[in-house]
Protein backbone atom coordinates (compact mmCIF):
# COMPACT_ATOMS: atom_id res chain seq x y z
CA UNK A 1 0.00 0.00 0.00
CA UNK A 2 2.82 2.40 0.80
CA UNK A 3 4.24 1.87 -2.69
CA UNK A 4 0.81 2.50 -4.26
CA UNK A 5 0.39 5.70 -2.25
CA UNK A 6 3.92 6.87 -3.12
CA UNK A 7 3.24 6.30 -6.82
CA UNK A 8 -0.14 8.03 -6.65
CA UNK A 9 -2.02 4.81 -7.36
CA UNK A 10 -4.16 4.51 -4.22
CA UNK A 11 -7.03 6.44 -5.85
CA UNK A 12 -6.98 4.12 -8.89
CA UNK A 13 -8.51 1.18 -7.00
CA UNK A 14 -11.94 0.28 -5.67
CA UNK A 15 -13.85 1.97 -3.96
CA UNK A 16 -12.44 5.16 -5.54
CA UNK A 17 -12.93 3.74 -9.06
CA UNK A 18 -14.54 0.70 -10.65
CA UNK A 19 -11.21 -1.21 -10.84
CA UNK A 20 -10.56 -4.20 -8.59
CA UNK A 21 -7.25 -5.97 -8.05
CA UNK A 22 -7.66 -8.53 -5.29
CA UNK A 23 -5.22 -11.24 -4.20
CA UNK A 24 -7.04 -14.57 -4.22
CA UNK A 25 -4.12 -16.83 -3.36
CA UNK A 26 -0.47 -16.46 -2.42
CA UNK A 27 1.97 -19.21 -1.58
CA UNK A 28 5.72 -19.22 -1.02
CA UNK A 29 8.21 -22.02 -0.52
CA UNK A 30 11.32 -20.93 1.37
CA UNK A 31 14.16 -23.23 0.33
CA UNK A 32 17.22 -21.40 1.70
CA UNK A 33 17.88 -18.29 3.77
CA UNK A 34 18.69 -14.75 2.71
CA UNK A 35 19.76 -11.71 4.72
CA UNK A 36 18.98 -8.01 4.22
CA UNK A 37 22.21 -7.22 2.35
CA UNK A 38 22.08 -10.21 -0.02
CA UNK A 39 21.76 -9.41 -3.71
CA UNK A 40 18.73 -11.34 -5.00
CA UNK A 41 17.44 -12.00 -8.49
CA UNK A 42 13.71 -12.53 -9.07
CA UNK A 43 12.60 -14.31 -12.21
CA UNK A 44 8.93 -13.67 -12.98
CA UNK A 45 6.39 -15.31 -15.28
CA UNK A 46 2.91 -13.85 -15.76
CA UNK A 47 -0.09 -15.49 -17.37
CA UNK A 48 -3.66 -14.22 -17.70
CA UNK A 49 -6.73 -16.48 -17.77
CA UNK A 50 -9.91 -14.42 -18.05
CA UNK A 51 -10.24 -12.39 -14.84
CA UNK A 52 -7.33 -14.25 -13.20
CA UNK A 53 -3.70 -13.20 -13.42
CA UNK A 54 -1.09 -15.71 -12.24
CA UNK A 55 2.39 -14.62 -11.16
CA UNK A 56 5.11 -17.23 -10.66
CA UNK A 57 8.44 -16.34 -9.10
CA UNK A 58 11.84 -17.99 -8.69
CA UNK A 59 14.15 -16.13 -6.30
CA UNK A 60 17.91 -16.66 -6.52
CA UNK A 61 20.90 -15.72 -4.40
CA UNK A 62 23.75 -16.05 -6.87
CA UNK A 63 23.05 -19.27 -8.78
CA UNK A 64 21.17 -20.92 -5.92
CA UNK A 65 17.36 -20.87 -5.92
CA UNK A 66 16.29 -19.87 -2.41
CA UNK A 67 12.53 -19.51 -2.86
CA UNK A 68 9.59 -20.12 -5.15
CA UNK A 69 6.28 -18.31 -4.98
CA UNK A 70 3.01 -17.93 -6.81
CA UNK A 71 0.23 -15.37 -6.63
CA UNK A 72 -3.21 -15.42 -8.20
CA UNK A 73 -5.16 -12.17 -8.43
CA UNK A 74 -8.64 -11.22 -9.55
CA UNK A 75 -8.68 -8.33 -12.00
CA UNK A 76 -11.83 -6.44 -12.91
CA UNK A 77 -12.43 -3.15 -14.63
CA UNK A 78 -16.09 -2.26 -14.72
CA UNK A 79 -19.18 -2.34 -12.52
CA UNK A 80 -17.79 -3.66 -9.23
CA UNK A 81 -21.20 -4.14 -7.68
CA UNK A 82 -21.53 -7.18 -9.95
CA UNK A 83 -17.93 -8.42 -9.56
CA UNK A 84 -17.84 -11.76 -7.79
CA UNK A 85 -14.43 -13.47 -8.00
CA UNK A 86 -15.71 -17.04 -8.32
CA UNK A 87 -12.46 -18.40 -9.74
CA UNK A 88 -10.27 -21.30 -8.82
CA UNK A 89 -6.60 -20.48 -8.33
CA UNK A 90 -5.39 -23.96 -7.59
CA UNK A 91 -1.62 -24.38 -7.91
CA UNK A 92 -0.65 -26.01 -11.16
CA UNK A 93 2.90 -24.75 -11.33
CA UNK A 94 5.59 -27.10 -10.12
CA UNK A 95 9.21 -27.22 -11.08
CA UNK A 96 10.86 -30.59 -11.59
CA UNK A 97 12.95 -30.11 -8.43
CA UNK A 98 10.56 -27.72 -6.70
CA UNK A 99 8.60 -28.20 -3.52
CA UNK A 100 5.88 -30.82 -3.40
CA UNK A 101 2.30 -29.98 -2.38
CA UNK A 102 1.90 -29.95 1.37
CA UNK A 103 5.60 -29.34 2.03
Amino acid sequence: MAWMRECGLSATHFPHTDKVLAVLRYQVWHLKTATFDDALQVNLQVRREGVRVHFQYDIYKGTERIAQAETCIFLSIGNCERCVPMVNCSPNWRRKNGPKPGS
